[in-house]
């Protein structure tokens, strides 16, 4: 991502998902709260998407749409990795605002 309006008004380059995000929340001043148990309740959610999220549903589109061989295993294993983790966002969802 480049943001061509960056610190010090020039352009400024970032990879990866969460400190995009990170750095997005910072610059326009939302979604990252000043409160401390709440901005740490965020970091912990930013965190699931980056190492549960991100990796797992992946690898789950890649071995059950992609991948040129066909691996039970790794199809299941992924498959209800990512059942898993839908359950667990979904649950969260159903108890936040």
């Amino acid at each position: 991502m480049v943001d061509t309006d960056g610190p010090g008004g020039k352009p400024f380059a970032l990879a990866e998902s969460g400190a995009m995000l990170f750095y997005l929340a910072s610059k326009t001043g939302q979604f990252l709260p000043q409160d401390l148990r709440k901005r740490w309740q965020v970091m912990q959610w930013m965190m699931f998407q980056m190492g549960h999220i991100g990796p797992m549903l992946g690898q789950a589109h890649h071995f059950l749409g992609y991948a040129p061989e066909k691996i039970e295993y790794a199809m299941n294993r992924y498959k209800n990795e990512a059942n898993r983790l839908y359950g667990v966002v979904d649950r969260q969802l159903k108890e936040s605002k």
